[in-house]
């Protein structure tokens, strides 16, 4: 992500693949342009400075719209450390909903998911 005006950059934006019993992502599952084999989540990291302006919120938003829109994706989910409430207003406003506690990176955290089917709807009413 980057500022328009200043072209600072900002944080980044990424689909990929959800680890459940390890700590981090398994980047040997991300081959060429093949879907892996597992859930596939919303990841985002932002500059400190660019907190509370909408830049995650939008990117998800974009995320969302190209992973059911340009890949068979039949669903997205994320995943938040439990004290991370912006995150979770995040997820919420891109159309994630909470699941409750989940395992995910070796750990149990709030998990949140959004299907094609919800996406359609929701993108229908925004209509």
């Amino acid at each position: 992500m980057i500022a328009r005006a200043t072209q600072e950059k900002l944080g980044t934006a990424i689909l990929l693949p959800l680890p459940i019993d390890e700590d981090d992502t398994n980047w040997d599952l991300v081959v060429g342009d093949e879907l892996p084999d597992c859930e596939i989540e919303i990841g985002y990291i932002l500059r400190k400075s660019a907190w509370g302006k909408g830049y995650a919120t939008e990117a998800s938003k974009r995320l969302l719209r190209f992973a059911f829109e340009e890949t068979p994706l039949e669903e997205v989910v994320a995943t938040i450390d439990p004290e991370n409430t912006a995150s979770q207003r995040v997820l919420e406003k891109s159309g994630l909903i909470y699941e409750g506690m989940r395992r995910a990176y070796a750990e149990h955290c709030p998990g949140f998911r959004l299907t094609h089917e919800q996406w359609l709807e929701s993108s229908a009413q925004a209509v």
